[in-house]
């Protein structure tokens, strides 16, 4: 009966250990080249223009408090608001509308309580070369 050497041993572990660090590689090499597959397939679609919108607004506003009174006054009150949507319906073209929202005259306490809402900007923008 032949017992194995001690360098036989230790030869089989670096053959084992040579054997799996050529299958890391390999998986490796593997997944790599699938990564590049994909981004370059991500980048084909990624040029393809998708229309979208999105909402916007900005609201005008004051906050009063009165200190030197003998009574404590505070006040919030909304003056104004901007409501808008842009809707970019290709890499050339973009629609816009814009609703103003606020009181004209602001003269009186009760001027506050009416509100009138208009369109401050509608239109249609063209641009070359995005």
């Amino acid at each position: 009966m032949l017992t194995p050497k001690k360098n036989d041993n230790i030869v089989s572990q670096k053959n084992g250990i040579m054997n799996n660090l050529k299958r890391f590689y390999l998986a490796f090499f593997v997944l790599i080249s699938l990564n590049a597959l994909q981004i370059k397939a991500q980048e084909k679609s990624d040029t393809e223009f998708k229309p979208y919108g999105n909402f916007n607004g900005t609201v005008f506003s004051n906050f009063h408090v009165q200190v030197n009174s003998p009574v404590y006054e505070s006040a919030f009150e909304v003056q104004r608001a901007y409501f808008g949507y842009n809707y970019y319906m290709s890499e050339n073209f973009t629609a816009l509308l814009k609703l103003d929202i606020g009181s004209p005259n602001q003269t009186s306490q009760y001027d506050l309580l009416k509100r009138y809402a208009y369109f401050r900007n509608a239109g249609l923008i063209y641009k070359m070369n995005q």
